[in-house]
């Protein structure tokens, strides 16, 4: 099929007329029949609706149209004209901002708002900000500040600020343009404002004039610095719009080189100013001049340059030489071109064949570098010429890595496919620009004022979306990818949210390919500028001149070859399949979701609430992200993170609690706590409070689901089997070394390594296996019986989780408890602390009970329910010891064996008690015998020594001296009777309980016989001193009186046992633990002796007839 030929330009640089080139027939096999499933022939054919046109022609009468540009996040579009007068016109696109699928817009098309006669003629259009920048003849341009709110109204919102001088424009001041160059000029062919942060003014232009490159201060109305870099006319340049501001731009014209210069460094000198030059970019025999030059939008070291050779080379500023792709569609020279602003691979051109289209750099196509005149429009270029790059025109995606093609280093580039194509043009296309408002969409101008706003349409998308997920398989994933692609983020972000809430409602943590999703959701980051450097001329390192923006980069001065092609296809690929970096800061109204936080929307302009992601949207696939995020940093151990979220998570519980649901709220407590025991504690504590205050009418609804998190909180639990509960208490060990903590992460785990092995167990189980299968899979009886332990432990806890602010204050009791055990204080004030906490979330009435040491009957008891921490009641336990309050140790013993008779606790607080409360309650009778002894001795000593008999003083001294002994009966028979209750209870204990129980008591009898053995003898000193002394012989009666109304007073809820209950209740403890009757003690047995010795002082204490 034949083609027109570009045109050429002879040694002056005048274009010639060619012959119409005959039909090309290649000598190779036929090309295969790809082209004609192009795409635009393909919605041609088939009329599918892939772009929406709409088209104004603009009122200008000398048909003289030069530039076009949008005026920044509004609807308004600048149109220049080289006219003297009437030469700006303000056109309104009243097109939906962004369109659906689908969808065919209500309000459709462009209308002129406003038409102006500004200085001089304009050649080039220049908006940032609220500044428009005009370049014109004579070397002038002019400056204009616009009121956005105003510009649409017919007239209004354009200020002349002043006019730019580059130099005095006189034609007769520039040189005569040497042989086999361009006429000079004195027009300004080029000029842009300096690109700037979102909502800044610009401080700067750069301007082309003949040879010349200026810079232009706009504060200071001067130009700051210029250059000549070229040997004949420039014709374009631009900025890069990428950080540092201000720094780079590319640079070109008539000669066909192509210059990158460092903006800082002109004017000192030319060498160090350009840090990236191809020469000949566009060579060859056409010697084709460079008409356009722009910088990606997305990727900083992706430049584009077109030419009147027809042809667009895009190029990797991280090498030299040759282009990384190329776009060979036109057959006649290029004009301008713009980039898309949502796409990194999407470029429309716009070309003297009267025609505009857009195209799309594909990672696998591959194409000559040398052009050809064998060039099929709308084919890819691969399709015609040398038969061994045809097999890359449909590489697969997956081998973009594979270096052993077979063709040689330099030889090949990438390509790109059409996606649109718009024809109906009267004039050449002579200036683009991509909108910054309405999504998708590009002004394209050509010469005779044909103005045109091209919107890609949702369905293009859809159709060349790139897909790394089976629709049939994974139809979620793959329908994410195409939202993704469209730039339809509501319908993705909302599709991830689906993904992720199916996860957990199937109760998985992370859905199977919810990260990746996530991440391709995700908007990335500007590159840093510091991750690239320019390839310099000749290998030379560049870091004189970008010294303090770029590092030194190990590949600088490599020429563009095989591996740059390859590292260009990755990237290529990526930037194609994900949201590219820096979304979100070039669609500012766009309010895009990154990794970090929300990009807030520019308040000042009213234009951008139509299209906005909906708030919850947003918010939840924030809350998504942050989970997802979150995970990753527990997967990775790194608590620190995990803590630095506590706050947005519990803000996340109240918005959305499916997506915070307490599994995971519990792994995050598990990856803190093993690190950091309490701030693991606080974390825990304040997401369960949140979980409780956020539906105060639905709390039981859903408080109780943090069974697993409050027993990790608690851990280890009344209800843990024998495996965690500590050993007894060592109160010889100093608390103050603040090893609590410490050791309780070391507990925490061992108890998570654990509950993973055994949850693996259970899953595997749950998969199928039966108890025979289970024992084939090598699962131990003991681990069946650790899985049922930890079932009734999480049955026994969830029952208590009813009362949210009963376990809320178990949490905080906690907390309080590992605070105090992590400082360094003394013993007794660790203790005296300890008991105070207790002591304050206790009921009044328990309190008091535990205080009095009042044996109630089981019925009535206050039981002891404070907190289900094994820990903290045994450390409060351990302080009760401390500071010598059996009796409440004791009778919080008693409570913990009905609490949790079940269970494994009371077993181990009795064998605390046997051996450690025992000894130390011996060692306290011992203290009492040997004070009641030291004050009997130092009576009888006084008595001796008196000359008469025996008077009050002593016999207040011997009374005084009774009183220990007294003290000492009536702890040990109430700790006795405590224990006697707890044995009256049938099915309370079981054996070892009992067992342990009868030697608490056999050695408590033992005292009990000490303790009365000890008062019968001082009394009968008493009697023998003072019992024929008349009312002085009272002292021993009433000494008996006062000890018998006591244990009267703490017997009276239990009745003196029979003979026949002593023995039956003897051999049932005998039995029950194969021990005889000497070694172990009933609790009847027990009582029959404190009856039988209350019979002795009740003689004792009745007055002699």
């Amino acid at each position: 099929m034949a083609t027109t030929a570009a045109p050429e330009t002879d040694e002056h640089g005048e274009t010639q007329s060619l012959p119409t080139v005959t039909p090309f027939i290649s000598a190779n096999a036929p090309p295969s029949n790809a082209w004609r499933q192009s795409i635009t022939l393909t919605a041609k054919r088939t009329k599918d609706s892939i772009a929406h046109v709409s088209s104004i022609r603009v009122p200008n009468i000398e048909k003289y149209s030069t530039s076009v540009h949008g005026l920044g996040e509004t609807p308004y579009i600048a149109v220049g004209c080289a006219s003297d007068s009437n030469n700006l016109f303000i056109v309104e696109n009243l097109s939906p901002l962004k369109l659906n699928a689908g969808e065919t817009p209500h309000t459709t098309g462009l209308k002129t708002r406003s038409a102006f006669s500004v200085p001089d003629p304009i050649f080039k259009l220049s908006f940032s900000g609220n500044l428009l920048l005009t370049a014109g003849p004579n070397a002038r341009l002019q400056l204009f500040k616009i009121d956005l709110a105003e510009i649409g109204n017919r007239g209004k919102g354009l200020e002349h600020a002043f006019d730019c001088k580059l130099n005095s424009g006189k034609l007769s001041d520039v040189k005569v343009a040497p042989p086999g160059t361009r006429v000079a000029s004195v027009r300004v062919h080029d000029a842009e404002l300096m690109p700037v942060s979102h909502g800044a003014v610009s401080p700067k232009f750069l301007a082309l004039e003949g040879r010349k490159v200026f810079i232009w201060d706009i504060e200071g109305q001067k130009v700051v610095a210029s250059e000549m870099i070229s040997f004949d006319q420039l014709m374009c340049a631009s900025w890069s719009p990428h950080q540092p501001y201000g720094s780079l731009m590319a640079v070109s014209g008539v000669d066909h080189h192509l210059s990158v210069l460092d903006a800082r460094l002109m004017g000192m000198d030319t060498d160090k100013s350009v840090v990236w030059k191809v020469e000949r970019a566009h060579g060859g025999k056409s010697h084709a001049a460079i008409t356009a030059v722009e910088f990606n939008p997305f990727i900083p070291h992706w430049l584009a340059s077109a030419g009147e050779d027809s042809v667009v080379r895009l190029w990797d500023l991280r090498y030299l030489k040759n282009p990384a792709a190329k776009i060979e569609g036109h057959y006649q020279g290029l004009q301008s071109m713009a980039w898309s602003t949502t796409h990194a691979e999407i470029l429309m051109t716009g070309s003297n064949d009267c025609t505009a289209r857009a195209w799309s750099f594909d990672a696998s196509i591959i194409t000559p570098i040398k052009s050809s005149q064998n060039v099929f429009i709308g084919s890819p270029s691969t399709e015609w010429g040398d038969p061994e790059f045809r097999s890359f025109a449909t590489s697969s995606k997956t081998d973009l890595v594979k270096r052993d093609a077979g063709i040689p280093d330099g030889s090949f580039c990438v390509g790109a496919k059409m996606v649109a194509d718009v024809t109906a043009y009267s004039g050449p296309v002579v200036s683009l620009a991509a909108s910054t408002n309405h999504l998708d969409t590009f002004f394209t101008l050509s010469s005779i004022g044909e103005l045109s706003a091209i919107t890609l349409r949702p369905e293009l998308f859809q159709t060349i979306s790139p897909h790394r997920f089976d629709p049939s398989e994974n139809p979620i994933e793959h329908s994410i990818e195409t939202a993704v692609f469209s730039r339809n983020l509501t319908s993705a972000f909302e599709k991830v949210i689906q993904l992720s809430k199916t996860s957990l409602a199937e109760r998985r943590t992370v859905g199977k390919h919810e990260k990746k999703m996530i991440d391709l959701c995700t908007a990335k980051v500007k590159v840093d500028p510091a991750s690239w450097a320019v390839a310099n001329r000749g290998g030379v390192s560049m870091a004189g001149s970008l010294r303090k923006i770029v590092r030194p980069w190990k590949e600088e001065g490599k020429e563009g070859g095989k591996e740059m092609v390859d590292r260009f296809r990755l990237d290529l690929e990526n930037a194609t399949y994900h949201i590219p970096p820096g979304f979100g800061d070039i669609r500012q109204w766009y309010s895009l979701v990154s990794g970090d936080d929300l990009i807030s929307v520019d308040a000042s302009v009213n234009f951008v609430s139509i299209v906005q992601i909906p708030n919850k949207t947003k918010t939840e696939l924030e809350l998504v992200i942050l989970r997802h995020n979150t995970l990753i940093d527990v997967s990775k151990r790194n608590y620190e993170n995990v803590l630095k979220a506590e706050e947005a998570i519990c803000q996340s519980i109240v918005s959305e609690p499916l997506i915070m649901e307490p599994d995971f709220l519990k792994i995050l407590v598990e990856c803190v706590l093993p690190n950091d025991f309490i701030r693991g504690l606080s974390m825990g504590y304040k997401m369960a409070q949140t979980v409780d205050r956020s539906t105060p009418q639905q709390s039981t609804s859903r408080f109780p689901h943090l069974t697993g998190l409050i027993s990790l909180l608690l851990f280890p639990t009344v209800f843990e089997p024998a495996t965690w509960i500590m050993d007894p208490s060592n109160l010889e060990r100093k608390w103050s070394d603040g090893r609590g903590p410490r050791m309780r992460q070391t507990w925490v785990r061992g108890f998570l390594d654990e509950s993973a092995r055994l949850a693996a167990i259970q899953k595997s189980v749950a998969e199928g296996h039966s108890k025979k299968s289970i024992r084939v899979t090598g699962i131990s009886a003991a681990d069946v019986a650790l899985i049922e332990e930890d079932r009734k432990r999480g049955a026994a806890i969830g029952q208590l989780m009813a009362d949210a602010n009963s376990v809320l204050k178990m949490v905080q009791m906690e907390i309080q408890v590992a605070k105090l055990l992590a400082q360094h204080s003394q013993n007794e004030d660790i203790a005296d602390e300890l008991i105070r906490i207790v002591s304050a979330t206790e009921t009044a009435a328990a309190s008091d009970r535990r205080k009095s040491g009042a044996v109630l009957t089981h019925e009535s008891a206050l039981l002891h329910k404070v907190t289900i921490s094994a820990t903290t009641n045994r450390l409060f336990m351990d302080a009760l010891l401390l500071k010598f309050r059996f009796e409440e140790y004791f009778l919080i013993c008693h409570d913990f064996c009905i609490n949790y008779q079940p269970y494994e606790f009371p077993s181990s607080i009795l064998r605390q008690a046997e051996t450690t409360a025992i000894p130390k309650l011996q060692s306290y009778i011992d203290a009492c015998y040997t004070k009641a002894t030291e004050h009997v001795a130092e009576a009888v000593q006084i008595a001796e020594k008196a000359s008469s008999q025996p008077n009050s003083v002593v016999g207040q001294s011997m009374t005084v001296g009774i009183k220990p002994l007294r003290d000492g009966l009536n702890t040990v028979v109430k700790i006795g009777l405590t224990l006697t209750q707890l044995m009256d209870m049938k099915g309370v204990f079981d054996k070892d309980a009992v067992e342990l129980s009868a030697r608490c008591l056999s050695a408590l009898n033992q005292m009990l016989t000490t303790l009365f053995g000890s008062m019968f003898k001082v009394l009968e000193q008493m009697d023998r001193m003072f019992g024929k002394l008349g009312t002085a012989g009272a002292y021993a009666r009433d000494a008996a009186s006062v000890a018998n109304e006591e244990l009267k007073t703490i017997c009276k809820v239990y009745s003196k046992p029979s003979e026949a209950k002593t023995r039956a209740t003897g051999a049932i403890i005998a039995s029950a633990t194969g021990a005889n009757a000497k070694d172990s003690c009933s609790g009847a047995v027990f009582m029959e002796e404190v009856f039988s010795n209350m019979e002795k002082l009740g003689k004792i204490s009745r007055p002699q007839v």
